[in-house]
């Protein structure tokens, strides 16, 4: 079974829209992609958005 996709990769262009890029598995994935486009010549905001179904698995397992 596929892990589910918890952090999404955003980029906000130069208009202010913003677009979904991609989601993944962990964190550490999302960074690096950003990581990845960070490093292109054409330089756009990109940040990581944690859906509220990860936030809630992560309070579950602390408690």
């Amino acid at each position: 079974m596929k892990e589910k996709e918890h952090f999404q990769v955003w980029r906000q262009d130069d208009n202010g829209h913003q677009f979904l890029i991609q989601s993944f598995a962990s964190r550490e994935e999302a960074q690096a992609l950003i990581a990845k486009l960070s490093a292109g010549f054409h330089k756009q905001t990109y940040w990581i958005k944690e859906t509220q179904e990860s936030i809630s698995t992560e309070r579950d397992c602390k408690t």
